[in-house]
């Protein structure tokens, strides 16, 4: 009998421990929390599907272009020439502008308004906090579907680097940011949120290009430390009705600053996908956006 009970509880170990080791599932969109109660961390890889080429190129179709927006912003917009009830993405470029723009525009404004509202880089006279409300007042143009036809109940918004932190903040406090000057007073409430390679870490940003931040944010950590607590992620932390993905490079040399940021939104209660572009840096999903970025916009 004893022997027997031994063998009895091998097995039941050997059972636990298989279950144990199995893997975090490895799909593209890899959602957290999973759907039972237990909460996992997020994934150290996880491939995204192989690159697709367009039979036919997609062609840029401009449908405004250098608009004025909240007095002192501009804005382009590209779509098909039938936009109505389309969704919409507003795209949030980083602090070096918008070199990657065409590519992007080229993979998305076939079937998707592209908004892109644009302020300068700290280069250029940039100061804080344009980028949040220049966001927040497309997010108003987004919302009027008089304007350009498109769906405001259907809105993206994809930040990218400092971008991305930008939209994350406003999505996440409405319109704290909207400007005096926005000629759209009622923001759209994003259907999702897709950040690439975002400064999740304020400590991070400011070692990373501490000169410009300076002068973009009015002066040094220390010395303006209430401006640069607002690029702080972790205050906007209630989580609302909205999706999250935060893509990033395998090569990435910050990835675990975002990986760090996605048990963040966890723990306070957002259901987050972790997208990891496979041997390469969250550059890439602009260069070539298409297997990266439409993949999550149609989900």
């Amino acid at each position: 009998m004893t022997n027997r009970r031994l063998a009895v509880w091998l097995v039941l170990i050997w059972i636990v421990t298989g279950c144990v080791a199995e893997p975090l599932d490895q799909s593209p969109l890899n959602t957290y929390p999973a759907s039972d109660t237990t909460r996992q961390s997020p994934p150290t890889s996880t491939a995204l599907p192989p690159p697709s080429s367009l039979d036919v190129p997609v062609p840029v179709i401009s449908l405004a272009r250098d608009q004025p927006l909240a007095g002192r912003f501009r804005y382009n917009v590209y779509g098909p020439d039938n936009a109505n009830g389309l969704p919409v993405i507003v795209f949030v470029h980083g602090l070096d502008g918008m070199q990657e723009i065409t590519s992007l525009a080229r993979t998305l404004a076939e079937s998707n308004i592209l908004i892109v509202p644009q302020y300068e880089s700290p280069a250029r006279g940039g100061r804080f906090p344009d980028p949040l409300s220049v966001t927040t007042c497309a997010l108003g143009l987004a919302a009027d579907a008089e304007v350009y036809g498109g769906d405001p109940n259907d809105v993206t918004v994809l930040g990218y680097g400092f971008g991305a932190l930008a939209a994350f903040i406003v999505a996440s406090a409405d319109d704290l940011y909207l400007p005096p000057g926005c000629e759209f007073t009622e923001p759209s409430s994003p259907r999702r949120l897709i950040a690439i390679g975002g400064s999740w870490s304020p400590d991070r940003l400011a070692d990373d290009a501490f000169d410009a931040m300076t002068t973009f944010m009015g002066g040094t950590p220390t010395g303006a430390p209430a401006t640069w607590a607002l690029l702080d992620p972790r205050q906007y932390d209630q989580a609302i009705d909205m999706d999250i993905v935060l893509l990033r490079g395998a090569h990435d040399p910050d990835s675990d600053v975002t990986d760090t940021f996605a048990g963040n939104l966890l723990n306070a209660g957002w259901t987050v996908v972790v997208g990891i572009i496979p041997a390469q840096t969250s550059h890439s999903a602009l260069s070539d956006p298409g297997p990266f970025i439409r993949s999550y916009i149609d989900n």
